[in-house]
């Protein structure tokens, strides 16, 4: 009798894992579902998966928004400037949420459609790619080849291609659904089978500017290992593997672990610039298909060149077509995020969304969220650095002509689509960077708040009446005739032991005292004494003073 499908649960079986918020679950025990498409009945890597989302689902679990009350705008400045900070990790669910969403759980589900552990198939798969793996170098060559003419006809493959603008949220929308879904799935126990399975559900790595496909390879590796505790980095990415032979090793590890999707970004830098990385490219690709692996691949329009040399790159990687991520048009759907976001107010005077403020905005970032929501951070900042506490058109557009500039030319390319300049571009031109803008903030108004500590301070309160005080007192004998600096010692002394908050007309009395009691001065290295003048006494202090019996 088959194990009883879990049913207890609103949006997925995992929710009391992740507690039905977007954070990465590493790993976990199987729990299956029963699916509704009668193709993936009775098998366990589909049936272990999250069910498909609707819209509302997803838009639930993605959007991500910072705590906030009006009163905070009341706190510190420093105070402030990190609660401006909590806006970097804002969620609002766009529409392409769902449609990235929708496409990564198909393309996962038809994937694993064919990959029944259980079956024969299965298990003669992983042994003949074990035996090339194990090959010689000119058996493996041989392999390549003799594959290549075979697949250049091959099925349809299960992957899509996500292209846009740097900064349009291609990245994030892909990473905030993968965390639906457990990386790791333990298998223990199916139908009353017991035995064990580790399902990688995804990989995803990121191609470093001038990257190549021995690089990439590496990154799999690696990716295998940070995931399964395993060594497979040293075991086959070391310098004694060709390739060739790293490309097969992945295909035999992502059959030995269930692997579901390979997501690869920054597609744009992976170098192809000679013909062995060109067809270094295609046996990969080639063999990725072959063994049903879903690709994502996801970069700015520049990966178009990648994708679509020979037009077999972009065939392959529009298995359930292109997702493209561009700019928001100025309507509805910029307005309402847009109209979201200006709650997140932490300056002193809160300003309103007029048109022409939404106009600018759109203007200015080109209409990508990236760059809106940090224009929108940027902007705070300087308002409270610069002591206005108030966000206006003319700091909006200093602040963008600043740290946000894009150069007209490719403002035009993204609002009027124009595909061959937009692949010139590597990327937009990017603002500076967050924590260096917060941090230059932080820093300066932290010297200014502390500045007015000092100033409004106690410790300076009491210095400057030290100061005061000295200045009295040296005054006080000059008029008798005295140089101060012969008695630095005595009013140094006296103003440590009495302290700086008596009466002048005591202090003075008791500096007279002690410099009566004095010994003869050394003046300009010859001792010297001088003996005060009553009369000058009795005119020049307070009546307090005239009770001083001098000797």
């Amino acid at each position: 009798m088959r194990n009883k499908y879990y049913t207890d649960f609103k949006i997925s079986q995992y929710e009391d894992i992740d507690e039905n918020s977007i954070q990465l679950i590493n790993s976990t025990k199987a729990r299956y579902i029963e699916p509704t498409e009668i193709t993936y009945l009775g098998n366990p890597l589909i049936e272990a998966l999250p069910p498909t989302l609707d819209m509302e689902s997803i838009f639930l679990r993605v959007e991500k928004i910072p705590p906030y009350i009006d009163e905070e705008r009341n706190k510190t400045e420093i105070e402030r400037l990190e609660a401006i900070y909590r806006l970097n990790d804002y969620r609002f669910p766009f529409t392409k949420y769902y449609e990235v969403g929708l496409k990564i759980s198909i393309a996962l589900k038809r994937g694993y459609i064919n990959k029944r552990i259980f079956s024969p198939d299965y298990t003669d798969s992983l042994k003949e790619l074990n035996l090339i793996l194990n090959n010689s170098a000119n058996e493996i060559k041989e392999f390549k080849e003799g594959f290549l003419n075979m697949t250049l006809a091959s099925s349809a493959p299960l992957g899509f291609s996500i292209i846009g603008v740097s900064g349009a949220g291609k990245s994030t929308t892909v990473n905030d659904i993968l965390s639906f879904y457990p990386q790791v799935i333990h298998h223990t126990e199916y139908e009353e089978q017991k035995y064990y399975f580790a399902q990688v559900t995804w990989i995803k790595v990121d191609c470093t500017y001038d990257g190549n496909i021995k690089g990439l390879c590496q990154k799999i590796f690696y990716e295998f290992d940070k995931v399964l505790k395993t060594n497979y980095l040293q075991k086959y990415g070391n310098s004694r593997f060709s390739i060739d032979r790293m490309i097969i090793a992945i295909s035999y590890l992502c059959m030995k672990h269930g692997l579901g999707m390979l997501i690869i970004d920054e597609i744009q830098h992976l170098k192809c610039s000679k013909r062995q990385d060109e067809a270094a490219l295609n046996f990969f690709v080639s063999m990725m298909n072959e063994i049903k692996l879903p690709i994502v691949y996801i970069g700015t329009y520049k990966a178009i060149k990648h994708l679509s040399k020979d037009g077999r790159h972009i065939r392959r990687s529009m298995g359930i077509g292109m997702t493209e991520f561009r700019y928001l048009k100025d309507d509805a759907e910029f307005e309402m995020f847009l109209g979201e976001l200006w709650e997140y107010q932490w300056v002193k005077n809160k300003t309103e969304l007029t048109d022409e403020i939404k106009k600018l905005f759109h203007e200015r970032t080109a209409g990508i969220v990236d760059l809106s929501v940090k224009l929108f951070m940027t902007v705070q900042f300087e308002a409270i650095r610069r002591g206005v506490e108030k966000i206006t058109s003319k700091l909006i557009k200093e602040v963008a002509n600043e740290k946000f500039a894009l150069s007209k030319e490719l403002t035009d390319a993204i609002i009027k689509y124009d595909i061959n300049k937009l692949m010139k571009y590597e990327d937009l031109i990017a603002p500076a960077d967050m924590e260096e803008l917060f941090e230059n903030c932080r820093h300066e108004v932290m010297s200014r708040s502390q500045a007015m500590e000092i100033l409004k301070g106690e410790e300076r309160k009491n210095s400057r009446n030290k100061k005061e005080l000295i200045n009295e007192l040296r005054l006080f004998l000059s008029e008798l005739g005295y140089n101060y600096n012969d008695f630095l010692n005595i009013v140094d002394e006296l103003i440590s032991i009495e302290g700086i908050r008596k009466p002048v007309s005591y202090l003075k009395q008791r500096l007279i005292k002690q410099i009566v009691l004095s010994k003869p001065q050394e003046v300009n290295g010859k001792k010297e004494t001088k003996r005060i003048n009553k009369k000058n006494i009795t005119i020049d202090l307070t009546e307090d003073i005239k009770t001083i019996e001098l000797p």
